[in-house]
Parts: C-alpha cells; structure tokens; sequence
C-alpha cells in the first residue's frame, strides 16, 4: 500500500516546475518523486514480537518531514507474508494516523 500526504503532492509537483497538480482523484495521478518502503519494526521481548507501532509512528513522522513524495506500507520488505491479516491493519492505521497528523502539524 502506498500512502502520500497531500503535502507531499503539492511539493513534487512544484519540484517539477508543474506548479499545483490539477484537480484530479488521487487514484489516477501519476506516481512521481521517490516512494521508499519502509520498515515494519518489531518489538522484542514481547509475546511473538509484536509491531512495534509506537516506533513505527515515530518513524512515519520522520518520513513526513522529508521531501519523500510518498512511502510503501509493507512492501519489498520481506514482512508482509509474514504478518496476520489484523497486524497489516494495525500497521496501515498506524501510519495512516502518522501521515494525518504529520499533515495537520503543516496546516
């Protein structure tokens, strides 16, 4: 899953000399700038090393103040077969929720 913050948009698309993008749906702008996946991290010493999503958070935050157009949730990373279906979703609302309020910081 590939998050990005409509902060990050708006910068790429000025870094292309485009200035604002046009107002289309998200699902059919084109993918520009650079989308890194990200890591899933662990924490250890718990019952089968549960996501670590207080870190997980920090790092998105991290991520947010960058001039990244974007991140890869659970991609290339070798964890997203080994997850349950449950701590996908955990892992998706925890960034979800670190990009939201990354954005409202900005605002």
């Amino acid at each position: 899953m590939v998050f990005r913050a409509s902060h990050l948009c708006r910068s790429s698309a000025s870094a292309s000399g485009g200035g604002r993008m046009r107002s289309t749906p998200r699902a059919v702008r084109p993918l520009v700038g650079a989308f890194p996946p990200i890591i899933t991290p662990f924490a250890r010493g718990t019952v089968n090393e549960q996501v670590d999503t207080a870190t997980l958070h920090a790092n998105v935050t991290r991520y947010c103040a960058t001039p990244l157009a974007g991140l890869v949730v659970l991609g290339s990373n070798g964890e997203f077969p080994l997850l349950a279906p449950k701590e996908r979703v955990k892992v998706w609302r925890c960034v979800r929720s670190a990009v939201d309020e990354a954005e409202k910081g900005r605002g």
